[in-house]
């Protein structure tokens, strides 16, 4: 599911970073006219943006939940779908905040260098406790790690029977034994949605300061 994640990420951060670009110097032309207050076009900004996301993901939740063969269970589908969607929401509040002070260029370029530490940080590629003690704190602050911890709950916590496997011997039949190979830290599952509760609001109030400051600059020059 690695690449749920990741496909999320950058279908939700790139267009954000391609686009908005261009759209801000509209948007600051349109301001110092006073055709509108910033704040309502925040907001109408960002409800534009819900019905795509919420699309892409379901249509991309709907292919990989099934053709993996997930557990068919209301709350486990609606949870996954939740954590993809909020995951979406702040790689495209990243790329809304980038794109408030770059071209277009710049803009694309930052957003994938940047993701890359998220990932790194996230356990996703590496486990929690391979990553030196040094940088573990920096895990905490990936929002990536709190998707992934959150789909492993989704997917084989709650009281999960084990995997059916058609051969005589299966090692990781057992959801334990898949779990301790992931190393995943034994945290609640609401402590996952907190995390990414508090990320999705910190980035979208930062689009908002970041276009205000960007307005700012603008209207110094």
């Amino acid at each position: 599911f690695q690449i749920v994640l990741h496909t999320i990420l950058f279908i939700t951060i790139g267009p954000a970073a391609v686009i908005y670009p261009l759209e801000s110097a509209a948007v600051l032309r349109e301001y110092r006219s006073n055709a509108y207050a910033l704040l309502p076009y925040c907001l109408s900004k960002m409800l534009i943006e819900i019905p795509l996301l919420v699309f892409n993901t379901t249509i991309l939740i709907a292919i990989i939940y099934w053709s993996t063969s997930q557990p068919m269970e209301l709350y486990r589908i609606f949870w996954f779908w939740a954590i993809c969607l909020i995951y979406g929401w702040i790689a495209q509040m990243w790329g809304l905040i980038l794109g408030c002070f770059y071209d277009m260029a710049t803009t694309v370029f930052l957003a994938s260098i940047s993701a890359i530490p998220v990932i790194l940080f996230s356990g996703c590629l590496m486990t929690i406790d391979a990553i030196p003690a040094l940088l573990r704190p920096l895990t905490y602050v990936s929002f990536e790690r709190y998707a992934f911890e959150g789909y492993l709950h989704v997917l084989y916590g709650f009281g999960r029977e084990d995997m059916e496997c058609p051969e005589i011997f299966c090692y990781y039949k057992k959801i334990s034994k898949y779990l301790k190979a992931l190393q995943m830290p034994v945290i609640d599952f609401e402590y996952d949605l907190l995390g990414l509760g508090v990320w999705a609001s910190v980035m979208t109030v930062a689009f908002y300061f970041c276009l205000k400051r960007r307005v700012n600059m603008q209207d110094k020059v």
